[in-house]
């Protein structure tokens, strides 16, 4: 398509993620889908629970505020 996907997709650590996704939370999104991507079970369930364990505990932060 010719567009850039880094203005479309959230990737890096817990730290690049939460940021990211309290930029969108700021410009008044609330609700996303956050899908994990890996090379194959043990990769997806590793970046769920990092999920469920790093990131979703912070932007629930940033929603309480």
């Amino acid at each position: 398509t010719g567009r850039d996907p880094a203005g479309r997709f959230v990737v890096g650590d817990a730290g690049d993620i939460v940021r990211r996704l309290g930029d969108y939370i700021a410009a008044g999104a609330s609700k996303f889908v956050v899908r994990p991507i890996g090379a194959g079970e043990d990769d997806v369930i590793d970046q769920t629970r990092r999920l469920i364990d790093e990131i979703l505990p912070e932007v629930a932060a940033m929603n309480a505020n």
